[in-house]
């Protein structure tokens, strides 16, 4: 019986990112999920600006959560390796 192909064909043409990426430096970050999530639920307009107030924070109508304490935004979109 015939060995069934690869869903990609050949792989070796798909293992060819290991030769890029031989003596790169490890990356590694820690765990960025929170701690805990409450969901908090509003009557009116006024409870939510009143909440906004208290903690100190901005929103909009597009706000879907928030961290607090404010937590300082970590893009990476921008940063890449060069060598030397």
């Amino acid at each position: 019986m015939k060995e069934q192909e690869s869903l990609f064909g050949n792989l070796e043409q798909f293992e060819s990112w290991r030769n890029e990426w031989k003596d790169m430096p490890e990356f590694q970050h820690g765990n960025e999920a929170p701690m805990r999530t409450i969901h908090v639920h509003f009557k009116t307009q006024e409870d939510i600006e009143t909440f906004f107030k208290l903690i100190k924070q901005d929103f909009t109508d597009k706000t879907k959560f928030i961290w607090y304490p404010p937590i300082e935004k970590n893009v990476l979109k921008d940063k890449g390796y060069a060598e030397e």
